[in-house]
């Protein structure tokens, strides 16, 4: 089965896009598949941040968690 980014069916990319992402302090990733543009730890978490203008995605939006 063939699927399509979203971007690319709507054939134009998001004007801006912000995703978050927070963890407790104790946890870890082990990849993501954008690099964040930042990351800042607030109490007791990780707090990570992608702002993103004119973005058409690639791939799919992943993160992977590292196991404990």
């Amino acid at each position: 089965m063939f699927t399509q980014a979203t971007t690319q069916f709507w054939g134009k990319p998001l004007e801006k896009a912000v995703y978050t992402f927070t963890i407790p302090e104790k946890m870890d990733v082990d990849s993501f598949s954008y690099v964040p543009d930042t990351m800042s730890m607030i109490p007791n978490k990780k707090l990570y941040i992608w702002e993103k203008y004119d973005f058409s995605p690639r791939v799919d939006f992943d993160i992977t968690l590292k196991r404990n």
